[in-house]
């Protein structure tokens, strides 16, 4: 058996990505970094994938490190 080792990065593009070819695959499997959002708890399911997907999207746009604005009243975007 041969072992390689995977990033999260590798999974996310080399695995999800390519099968579903949705974005919103970024804010349900990955970012662990300050600026993302937080993962999701729990585990996703077949059946209720996509409304699981729009909700993972939703909670980022909608939280400040999605959006904001800065002291100028200019939006600032995450540019995930």
């Amino acid at each position: 058996m041969r072992v390689h080792a995977l990033s999260r990065d590798d999974i996310e593009h080399g695995i999800p990505r390519p099968h579903w070819q949705d974005a919103r695959v970024h804010y349900a499997l990955n970012c662990g970094a300050v600026g993302c959002l937080n993962l999701r708890a729990g585990t996703h399911d077949a059946r209720s994938i996509n409304i699981q997907l729009e909700a993972q999207a939703r909670v980022y746009v909608n939280h400040p490190r999605g959006l904001t604005f800065d002291p100028s009243g200019e939006l600032v975007v995450s540019k995930i």
